[in-house]
Order: C-alpha cells, then structure tokens, then sequence
C-alpha cells in the first residue's frame, strides 16, 4: 500500500506530545470534554451553568497545557529523577540518554571555517 500512495515520515519530535500530559493534563482533559459535550448536548447556550462549567473546564485544561509547556526541562528532570527514586538504573539512564544531546555528532561537518 505504501508504494502506490506516497507517504512522509516524522520525526519523533511532534507539536502534540506533550510532556506531563499523563501527570498533569489527562484528567482536565476529562472533565473538559466531558463540559464541552453537556454543552454541546444542552444547545451551545451563551450563558448559564453548562456555559460556565464548560468555559471553566477549558480554561483550567488550557492553563495545564501551557504549564506543561513552559516547564518542558522541569519535566524532562522529573522524570530523571523518577527513575533514580525507585533505584532502577535502567530507567535512569534511559531517561538521561534520551534527554541529552544524543543529535550531536562526533564528526566535523565542516572545515577550515
């Protein structure tokens, strides 16, 4: 199927994944949607308590979102040290292989610059 329709290959890094979204953005997540379709169902009212429970939900879920974002090291760190409290080695140096500046290369691309 792949050599009759020309697909792309992404990198793993993508604007979707999320660092700390099972930490802390699931769960707001959940009940954000679980407002968005009780306001949906109710007739997209302009004003109310659908309204505001819905408008309330997705705020919080967004701040989560844009916390999750800004603290992208803090995470990162995290779950370092995650790895390091419950004394597995493996998943230590998992985490600090795949966190740390594994792209670099230890070749010159270019000389006499």
């Amino acid at each position: 199927m792949s050599t009759v329709i020309p697909a792309r290959t992404r990198n793993g890094d993508s604007q979707f994944k999320i660092p700390g979204w099972n930490t802390y953005v699931r769960e707001k997540h959940d009940v954000a949607l679980e407002a968005y379709n009780a306001w949906i169902y109710a007739g997209k009212p302009r004003h109310g308590y659908v309204f505001e429970c819905m408008k309330r939900s997705t705020a919080v879920f967004k701040l989560a979102v844009r916390y999750c974002k800004n603290n992208v090291e803090q995470m990162k760190a995290d779950a370092c040290a995650e790895g390091l409290k419950d004394k597995d080695a493996n998943m230590f140096w998992r985490s600090v292989y795949k966190f740390s500046n594994n792209k670099a290369t230890n070749l010159a691309t270019c000389v006499g610059r």
